[in-house]
């Protein structure tokens, strides 16, 4: 994603909110011992999927089933699922607050399993990005 993508759709400012935490997500996911990662993996397709979903919706196209490629290839597809979010004009920032869906996962690691974070609560992708990293171990 560079500067003169669709991050500026939002605001500069809310662009630069998401590839700050955009960034932020891939280097924690580096940093994660392989054990950690593989335990981590169910929860961030799950927000991979849900952007893809969001995305569909948003254009008028069916929603169909993100590829799983594997843990080395997962933070591209979330990277490519946040540009195209903010293509589709979604918003990068939302109304809710970033601790409620911080903390709508059971402490598992999975990302909101109680909560499948599908835009009913107004999240924007920078909330969705916040809460996936806070939920890596």
């Amino acid at each position: 994603m560079t500067g003169a993508g669709p991050g500026a759709a939002g605001g500069d400012t809310a662009g630069a909110l998401v590839q700050t935490e955009l960034e932020r997500v891939v280097r924690r996911w580096q940093q994660l011992p392989l054990d950690h990662a593989l335990s981590a993996v169910p929860g961030v397709r799950l927000v991979v999927q849900e952007l893809a979903d969001r995305v569909a919706t948003a254009q008028g196209l069916p929603c169909t089933q993100v590829p799983d490629l594997g843990p080395a290839v997962l933070m591209d597809q979330l990277q490519v699922m946040a540009y195209d979010w903010q293509a589709a004009g979604l918003p990068a920032q939302g109304e809710g607050s970033l601790g409620e869906q911080a903390h709508g996962g059971q402490g598992d690691g999975d990302f909101g399993d109680g909560d499948r974070g599908d835009g009913d609560r107004g999240e924007g992708l920078a909330e969705r990005l916040t809460a996936l990293r806070r939920s890596l171990p």
